[in-house]
């Protein structure tokens, strides 16, 4: 017997006043409540209600059980209901990780007007250019460029990075310019060594 179930299956026949409209309330068949009723008679080894062709009224058993579980069925109904209704609501904190240059340059001004629409979301943003464990860290979403992840995360392309070769005129003027990608060994370079310059986006599943 479901005791959860049955219980407020109870509560609703009280309230309701009837078997039949209780069974309406809930899409079921009256016959289906009313079986309901007598497991939970069963199992308490009390009557519940007095029955007759035309009414429906509550022992003294029925009445002292309906005291007992109506204030805690009524607290569980306004948990479930607070909880539909923070759906509608976007509250509580953010982890994100990205790299410095992307978090700074991109990420804060879209976190700032994020923030202005939803006061009530917290942002903890970690800026590092190295690879964060997501999963270990409790990052919620990730920004990174590279291969899709292999770990159980969601991964969706957001855009391309596009790499530039610079060199300051001296330079040039010094050691002359590269005549190609392969004379590039031979010259004085800082910078990335370009993998897949896919940016994607990794959102951790059951952080």
């Amino acid at each position: 017997m479901d005791k959860a179930r049955v219980i407020s299956l109870f509560i609703g026949v009280v309230r309701a006043g009837s078997f039949s409209q209780a069974a309406v309330a809930e899409g079921l068949a009256a016959q289906s409540v009313s079986k309901a009723i007598r497991q939970l008679e069963d199992y308490l080894g009390v009557r519940l209600f007095h029955r007759t062709t035309r009414s429906l009224s509550l022992t003294d058993e029925g009445q002292h059980l309906y005291e007992l579980a109506h204030p805690g069925l009524r607290l569980l109904d306004d948990a479930l209901e607070q909880v539909r209704g923070s759906r509608d609501e976007v509250d509580g904190l953010i982890r994100i990780s990205a790299p410095t240059s992307f978090g700074t340059h991109f990420l804060a001004p879209i976190l700032c007007e994020f923030q202005n629409r939803y006061p009530r979301a917290r942002f903890d943003l970690v800026l590092a250019d190295q690879f964060t464990d997501l999963v270990a860290a409790k990052i919620d979403v990730g920004f990174r460029a590279g291969n899709p992840p292999e770990r159980n995360l969601v991964a969706r392309r957001i855009g391309d990075i596009v790499l530039k070769i610079c060199a300051a005129p001296s330079y040039l003027e010094r050691y002359g310019a590269p005549s190609g990608a392969d004379d590039l060994a031979n010259h004085r370079c800082t910078g990335m060594v370009p993998q897949d310059v896919v940016y994607e986006e990794f959102a951790g599943i059951g952080v």
